[in-house]
Protein backbone atom coordinates (compact mmCIF):
# COMPACT_ATOMS: atom_id res chain seq x y z
CA UNK A 1 0.00 0.00 0.00
CA UNK A 2 1.34 3.37 -1.32
CA UNK A 3 1.03 6.38 1.66
CA UNK A 4 0.24 9.03 -0.94
CA UNK A 5 -2.51 10.96 0.55
CA UNK A 6 -1.98 9.58 4.23
CA UNK A 7 -1.52 11.34 7.48
CA UNK A 8 1.91 11.52 8.75
CA UNK A 9 0.87 10.03 12.40
CA UNK A 10 -0.75 7.12 12.95
CA UNK A 11 -3.25 5.95 15.69
CA UNK A 12 -3.24 2.36 16.08
CA UNK A 13 -5.97 0.70 18.28
CA UNK A 14 -7.91 3.81 18.46
CA UNK A 15 -11.34 2.28 18.87
CA UNK A 16 -13.73 5.12 19.32
CA UNK A 17 -10.94 7.58 20.14
CA UNK A 18 -10.71 9.06 16.40
CA UNK A 19 -7.87 11.79 16.16
CA UNK A 20 -8.17 14.76 13.68
CA UNK A 21 -4.59 14.45 11.85
CA UNK A 22 -4.41 10.93 12.39
CA UNK A 23 -4.55 8.06 10.41
CA UNK A 24 -6.94 6.24 12.60
CA UNK A 25 -6.74 2.25 12.53
CA UNK A 26 -8.39 -0.49 13.96
CA UNK A 27 -9.33 -3.99 13.83
CA UNK A 28 -13.12 -3.42 14.99
CA UNK A 29 -15.09 -2.41 12.34
CA UNK A 30 -18.02 -1.11 14.55
CA UNK A 31 -15.65 1.86 15.36
CA UNK A 32 -15.46 2.78 11.90
CA UNK A 33 -12.22 3.16 11.70
CA UNK A 34 -9.99 5.23 8.40
CA UNK A 35 -8.70 2.04 7.55
CA UNK A 36 -9.41 -1.59 9.19
CA UNK A 37 -6.39 -3.49 10.35
CA UNK A 38 -7.01 -7.15 8.96
CA UNK A 39 -3.78 -8.72 10.55
CA UNK A 40 -1.46 -8.22 13.27
CA UNK A 41 1.68 -7.74 10.88
CA UNK A 42 -0.56 -4.20 9.53
CA UNK A 43 -0.20 -6.20 5.99
CA UNK A 44 -2.52 -3.39 4.66
CA UNK A 45 -0.58 -0.38 6.15
CA UNK A 46 2.79 0.91 4.29
CA UNK A 47 5.75 0.31 6.22
CA UNK A 48 8.28 2.95 7.37
CA UNK A 49 5.79 5.68 6.50
CA UNK A 50 5.02 7.53 9.67
CA UNK A 51 6.39 10.31 11.60
CA UNK A 52 4.57 9.33 14.82
CA UNK A 53 3.02 6.22 16.38
CA UNK A 54 -0.13 6.39 19.61
CA UNK A 55 -1.25 3.39 20.99
CA UNK A 56 -3.72 4.01 24.62
CA UNK A 57 -4.82 1.23 26.33
CA UNK A 58 -4.19 -1.27 23.45
CA UNK A 59 -1.22 -3.46 24.24
CA UNK A 60 -3.23 -5.34 27.27
CA UNK A 61 -5.36 -6.38 24.83
CA UNK A 62 -3.00 -8.38 22.56
CA UNK A 63 -2.63 -11.56 23.54
CA UNK A 64 0.73 -11.87 26.00
CA UNK A 65 2.70 -13.80 23.68
CA UNK A 66 2.48 -11.59 20.81
CA UNK A 67 3.02 -8.03 22.50
CA UNK A 68 6.49 -8.24 21.51
CA UNK A 69 5.48 -9.09 18.61
CA UNK A 70 3.15 -6.30 17.58
CA UNK A 71 5.74 -3.89 19.32
CA UNK A 72 8.12 -5.00 15.68
CA UNK A 73 4.95 -4.23 13.82
CA UNK A 74 4.20 -0.78 15.66
CA UNK A 75 8.08 -0.01 14.97
CA UNK A 76 8.08 -1.04 11.13
CA UNK A 77 5.34 1.67 10.19
CA UNK A 78 7.33 4.61 11.83
CA UNK A 79 10.26 6.01 9.63
CA UNK A 80 13.71 6.25 11.51
CA UNK A 81 13.60 8.73 14.61
CA UNK A 82 10.02 8.41 14.44
CA UNK A 83 8.45 9.21 17.85
CA UNK A 84 5.86 6.15 19.49
CA UNK A 85 3.78 7.30 22.64
CA UNK A 86 1.96 4.74 24.01
CA UNK A 87 0.14 3.96 27.30
CA UNK A 88 -1.14 0.46 29.36
CA UNK A 89 -2.13 -1.20 32.34
CA UNK A 90 0.70 -1.70 35.18
CA UNK A 91 0.00 -4.28 37.18
CA UNK A 92 2.06 -3.71 39.98
CA UNK A 93 -0.08 -0.39 40.96
CA UNK A 94 -3.01 -2.38 40.60
CA UNK A 95 -2.10 -4.78 43.20
CA UNK A 96 -0.89 -2.10 45.54
CA UNK A 97 -4.28 -0.35 44.92
CA UNK A 98 -6.42 -3.69 45.74
CA UNK A 99 -3.79 -3.78 49.30
CA UNK A 100 -4.81 0.06 50.10
CA UNK A 101 -8.33 -0.63 49.72
CA UNK A 102 -10.24 -3.49 51.45
CA UNK A 103 -13.94 -2.93 50.42
CA UNK A 104 -14.84 -5.10 48.29
CA UNK A 105 -16.64 -2.40 46.45
CA UNK A 106 -12.82 -1.19 45.55
CA UNK A 107 -11.19 -4.55 44.51
CA UNK A 108 -14.51 -5.16 41.96
CA UNK A 109 -13.64 -1.88 40.32
CA UNK A 110 -9.07 -2.91 40.48
CA UNK A 111 -10.57 -5.98 38.93
CA UNK A 112 -11.35 -4.68 35.82
CA UNK A 113 -8.52 -2.32 35.53
CA UNK A 114 -6.43 -6.04 35.47
CA UNK A 115 -9.18 -7.96 33.73
CA UNK A 116 -11.18 -5.33 31.36
CA UNK A 117 -14.65 -4.64 31.20
CA UNK A 118 -15.08 -7.83 29.34
CA UNK A 119 -18.63 -6.76 28.03
CA UNK A 120 -17.78 -7.28 24.15
CA UNK A 121 -15.52 -9.29 22.04
CA UNK A 122 -12.53 -7.61 22.69
CA UNK A 123 -12.89 -5.79 25.68
CA UNK A 124 -10.69 -8.05 28.13
CA UNK A 125 -6.79 -7.82 28.95
CA UNK A 126 -4.78 -10.27 27.92
CA UNK A 127 -1.60 -9.16 29.53
CA UNK A 128 -0.27 -6.33 31.83
CA UNK A 129 3.00 -4.91 32.26
CA UNK A 130 5.18 -3.56 34.89
CA UNK A 131 8.22 -1.83 34.28
CA UNK A 132 10.83 -3.51 33.14
CA UNK A 133 8.34 -5.88 30.99
CA UNK A 134 7.27 -2.77 29.08
CA UNK A 135 10.66 -1.42 28.97
CA UNK A 136 12.37 -4.22 27.64
CA UNK A 137 9.95 -4.69 25.01
CA UNK A 138 10.22 -1.56 23.65
CA UNK A 139 13.91 -1.34 23.63
CA UNK A 140 14.11 -4.91 21.74
CA UNK A 141 11.87 -3.34 19.17
CA UNK A 142 14.18 -0.98 18.46
CA UNK A 143 13.16 2.21 20.67
CA UNK A 144 14.84 4.54 22.93
CA UNK A 145 12.44 5.51 25.70
CA UNK A 146 12.56 9.64 26.03
CA UNK A 147 10.07 9.88 29.01
CA UNK A 148 8.52 7.35 31.06
CA UNK A 149 5.48 7.87 33.79
CA UNK A 150 2.60 6.21 36.05
CA UNK A 151 -0.32 7.87 35.26
CA UNK A 152 -3.59 7.63 37.65
CA UNK A 153 -2.24 5.40 39.61
CA UNK A 154 -2.87 2.10 37.48
CA UNK A 155 -1.32 2.95 34.03
CA UNK A 156 2.13 3.41 32.32
CA UNK A 157 2.84 6.19 29.84
CA UNK A 158 5.85 6.29 27.66
CA UNK A 159 7.46 8.50 24.46
CA UNK A 160 10.34 6.51 22.60
CA UNK A 161 12.06 7.24 19.30
CA UNK A 162 12.96 4.72 16.84
CA UNK A 163 16.32 4.45 16.72
CA UNK A 164 17.65 0.85 14.89
CA UNK A 165 15.70 -0.64 11.98
CA UNK A 166 15.04 -4.29 12.75
CA UNK A 167 13.74 -4.91 8.49
CA UNK A 168 16.98 -2.47 7.80
CA UNK A 169 18.51 -6.15 6.38
CA UNK A 170 15.63 -6.76 3.92
CA UNK A 171 16.48 -3.76 1.87
CA UNK A 172 20.61 -5.02 1.60
CA UNK A 173 21.28 -7.87 -1.46
CA UNK A 174 22.81 -10.58 0.17
CA UNK A 175 22.95 -14.40 0.26
CA UNK A 176 20.52 -16.22 2.09
CA UNK A 177 23.58 -17.25 4.05
CA UNK A 178 25.02 -13.77 4.71
CA UNK A 179 21.20 -13.05 5.37
CA UNK A 180 20.69 -15.35 8.03
CA UNK A 181 24.10 -14.50 9.94
CA UNK A 182 24.04 -10.77 9.47
CA UNK A 183 20.26 -10.70 10.57
CA UNK A 184 21.32 -13.16 13.83
CA UNK A 185 24.31 -10.80 14.57
CA UNK A 186 21.64 -7.70 14.30
CA UNK A 187 19.22 -9.25 16.80
CA UNK A 188 21.44 -10.90 18.84
CA UNK A 189 25.01 -10.29 18.86
CA UNK A 190 26.33 -13.47 18.19
CA UNK A 191 26.25 -15.89 15.15
CA UNK A 192 24.13 -18.64 14.48
CA UNK A 193 24.59 -22.50 14.72
CA UNK A 194 25.56 -24.23 11.35
CA UNK A 195 22.32 -26.01 12.01
CA UNK A 196 20.09 -23.01 12.21
CA UNK A 197 21.57 -21.51 9.17
CA UNK A 198 21.20 -24.72 6.64
CA UNK A 199 17.55 -25.01 8.16
CA UNK A 200 16.77 -21.40 7.88
CA UNK A 201 18.11 -21.49 4.08
CA UNK A 202 15.80 -24.87 3.26
CA UNK A 203 12.84 -22.67 4.66
CA UNK A 204 13.87 -19.64 2.64
CA UNK A 205 14.51 -22.24 -0.29
CA UNK A 206 11.29 -23.73 -0.07
CA UNK A 207 8.84 -20.61 0.45
CA UNK A 208 7.89 -21.89 4.03
CA UNK A 209 9.72 -18.89 5.48
CA UNK A 210 10.12 -15.32 4.48
CA UNK A 211 13.28 -13.02 5.03
CA UNK A 212 11.24 -10.48 7.27
CA UNK A 213 9.47 -13.87 9.18
CA UNK A 214 13.28 -15.14 10.21
CA UNK A 215 14.19 -11.43 10.62
CA UNK A 216 10.99 -10.62 13.01
CA UNK A 217 11.30 -14.22 14.73
CA UNK A 218 14.98 -13.42 15.78
CA UNK A 219 14.10 -9.78 17.37
CA UNK A 220 11.10 -11.23 18.64
CA UNK A 221 12.82 -14.32 20.62
CA UNK A 222 13.51 -14.47 24.66
CA UNK A 223 16.67 -14.16 23.86
CA UNK A 224 17.40 -10.70 22.32
CA UNK A 225 15.08 -9.35 25.13
CA UNK A 226 17.24 -11.36 27.43
CA UNK A 227 20.13 -9.61 25.61
CA UNK A 228 18.36 -6.18 26.22
CA UNK A 229 17.26 -6.43 29.52
CA UNK A 230 21.14 -6.94 30.31
CA UNK A 231 22.29 -4.07 27.66
CA UNK A 232 20.11 -1.79 30.07
CA UNK A 233 20.33 -3.53 33.52
CA UNK A 234 16.73 -4.46 33.71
Amino acid sequence: MERDGLPKLINVGCGYDKRPGYLNVDMDPNCSPDILVTDIEFSNLPKRAFEGLISYDVLEHIRRADTPGALLEWADLLQLEGTMELETSNVMAIADLMREQQSYRMHAVYTVYMFGNQVHDGDYHHTGFTDRTLKVQVLAAGFEIEQFEERDRWLYWLKAKKTYDWSALLDQELSDTDFIVEGWRAALARDPEPQYVAGLKTWLETGEKTRRNILKHLHDSEERRLLVAGRYGL
